[in-house]
C-alpha cells in the first residue's frame, strides 16, 4: 500500500499487519474491535491520490454524521458521499419504511396476513403496508420467483410470477389469489403497456426467462408507446425451455401476431435472446413481411472471432506484463479456481430456484451454441454500454454484426454497465435513445408509404 498510515478528520486508516489481500482497485476492511479500525488497500495504478483523498475525506464525513446525529436520514448521508458532478436529484428516494409520515395499513384478512409475512421475510423489511408496491420496496425478479414459489406452497395455487406486474401490492395480490380460475393457460406474451397510438415494440427475455427487468423501460418509453414482453416458453419448466431456437422463434411470432397481425415489427433483444430475435427476423422476412426496428442491447453474436492458439495466449501475457498489467492472473484464477468452486458451492447450498436457474442457463447455452447464424438483408440498431467500448475483445465480437446485418448497423452508446442498463437511473437514457430510434423508423415508414401512394 503506497501510504502506510493516513490520519485526518477523526479517521485513521492504517496498514493491515496480517496482510490485506484483494483484487479490487480499492478495498476497505473494518476491524470490529473495542476501537473500530479501518484498513485501506488500493491500486495506485488505477486510482489517483486525489481520488483516495476524496474517499478518505467523505468517509470521515460519513462517520461524523452518524456519530453526531444518529437520527440523520439516509438521503443526507447519500448527499455527503455523492461524488462531485453527480446530480443529487437522481439519488433514489429513501425506503418507504424509513419515513415516519407514511400511512400504514395493516392486514385485514388471513390472506393479506400470510402475504405480508412472506413479503417481510423475503424483502427483509417490516412493517409492510398492504398498499405498498413490491418493486418500490426493493423487490427483484429473483425475489419475485421465490415469492410465487412460497405462494404456491402456502395457498396451494400455482400462479405466474409475471402477474406481479399487474398486482404489485399485498392488497391487489390477495384479491387476485382469491379469485377463481386464475390458473390460466400460460402465455409468453406479457403486456407491459397495451394502450397507446404508436406501433408496439416486443421485448424478448434474457437468459433467466423472466421479463420483470423491462418494467422501468416501459415506463420511460412513455404512455403512448405500447410495450409487450416475451417471457420464455415454460419459464419454470426446464423441459419446455429446452426447445430449439427455430421453434421458439416461431411460437413467439404466433404470440406477437395476436396483437399485431402484420408488420413492420419492432423487436428488442438482450443477451441470450438475440439468437431468437435474429431467427424471428428470418421467419418474418420469409413470410413476406418486414421489420421496423431490430434493437440489440449491448449484446453480440456468440461467434468465435478467432480461435486463440497457445502462441496468442503467451503473446497476450507478455504484452500485458510489459505494460505492467497483471490482471490476467485474476482472469486465470477466476476461470481455473474460483468459478469451478462457485459452481460446486451453488449445487451444495443454493435453494431450489437458484439450482433450477443454473440448469436452465446451461441448457440454453447449448441450444444457443447450436444455432446457425446467417446474414440477412436487415438493419439493426445496436445500443452499447460505454464500458464495453474499452474492451478490445468485445469490439471484435460486436463487429460481427456488420457481417450479419447486410443493410447496416446503427450504433449508439449509453452510460451504465451491461448489467444495469435496465435499472434506474441508467434505464432513462436507454429509453430515450430507443424512443428516438422508434420515432425515426416510424417517420421513415410513413414517408415511404406517402411516396408510394403518390407515385
Amino acid at each position: 500500500m503506497p501510504l502506510d498510515n493516513i490520519r485526518g478528520g477523526g479517521v485513521s486508516i492504517e496498514s493491515f499487519e496480517s496482510g490485506l489481500t484483494s483484487n479490487y482497485p480499492l478495498t476497505l476492511a473494518v476491524s470490529p474491535l473495542k476501537e473500530i479500525k479501518a484498513h485501506l488497500k488500493y491500486d495506485a495504478a488505477a486510482l489517483s491520490e486525489e481520488e483516495i483523498s476524496w474517499f478518505i475525506k467523505n468517509l470521515s464525513n460519513l462517520f461524523a454524521v452518524i456519530i453526531e446525529n444518529k437520527s440523520d436520514s439516509l438521503r443526507e448521508i447519500k448527499n455527503i458521499i455523492t461524488p462531485p458532478g453527480i446530480n443529487k436529484t437522481q439519488i433514489p428516494n429513501e425506503h418507504p419504511g424509513n419515513t415516519s409520515t407514511r400511512k400504514y395499513i395493516a392486514p385485514r384478512n388471513e390472506a393479506e396476513l400470510m402475504l405480508v409475512g412472506i413479503w417481510e421475510n423475503m424483502l427483509n423489511f417490516q412493517p409492510i403496508s398492504v398498499d405498498e408496491d413490491f418493486f418500490d420496496l426493493g423487490g427483484t425478479s429473483i425475489i419475485a420467483i421465490r415469492l410465487f414459489t412460497e405462494i404456491e406452497k402456502r395457498f396451494q395455487k400455482k400462479l405466474q410470477p409475471i402477474s406481479l406486474l399487474n398486482h404489485r401490492t399485498v392488497e391487489a395480490l390477495s384479491k387476485f389469489i382469491a379469485e377463481e380460475n386464475k390458473e390460466a393457460k400460460f402465455s409468453s406474451l406479457v403486456p407491459l403497456r397495451a394502450s397507446g397510438s404508436k406501433p408496439p415494440i416486443f421485448c424478448l427475455h434474457a437468459g433467466g426467462g423472466h421479463v420483470f427487468f423491462y418494467k422501468d423501460l416501459a415506463k420511460h418509453l412513455g404512455p403512448d408507446q405500447p410495450v409487450y414482453a416475451l417471457q420464455r416458453l415454460g419459464v419454470d419448466d426446464l423441459t419446455q425451455a429446452a426447445q430449439d431456437i427455430e421453434s421458439t422463434a416461431s411460437y413467439y411470432l404466433e404470440e406477437i401476431r395476436k396483437v399485431q397481425p402484420k408488420g413492420p415489427y419492432s423487436l428488442l433483444a438482450y443477451c441470450f435472446s438475440i439468437s431468437i430475435c435474429w431467427e424471428m427476423v428470418r421467419q418474418i422476412q420469409e413470410a413476406g413481411d418486414s421489420t421496423s426496428v431490430i434493437a440489440m442491447i449491448d449484446s453480440s453474436p456468440p461467434l468465435q472471432v478467432h480461435k486463440r492458439t497457445n502462441t496468442d495466449r503467451l503473446n497476450g501475457v507478455v504484452n500485458r506484463a510489459r505494460a505492467l498489467d497483471f490482471s490476467f492472473f485474476k482472469t486465470i484464477w477466476q476461470g481455473r479456481v474460483v468459478r469451478p468452486i462457485k459452481v460446486k458451492w451453488i449445487s451444495l447450498v443454493s435453494n431450489r430456484e437458484s439450482i433450477q436457474l443454473q440448469k436452465k442457463l446451461k441448457a440454453l447455452t447449448l441450444i444457443s451454441a447450436a444455432y446457425v447464424w446467417k446474414p440477412r438483408p436487415a438493419k439493426i440498431t445496436l445500443i452499447r454500454s460505454a464500458p464495453f467500448l474499452l474492451n478490445e475483445r468485445k469490439n471484435q465480437k460486436f463487429s460481427k454484426w456488420q457481417d450479419l446485418a447486410l443493410n447496416g448497423v446503427d450504433t449508439y452508446v449509453v452510460d451504465g454497465h451491461h448489467r444495469n442498463l435496465f435499472d434506474e437511473p441508467e434505464v432513462k437514457q436507454l429509453a430515450d435513445q430507443l424512443k428516438q430510434c422508434l420515432e425515426n423508423a416510424n417517420n421513415l415508414y410513413k414517408a415511404n408509404n406517402f411516396d408510394k401512394a403518390n407515385n
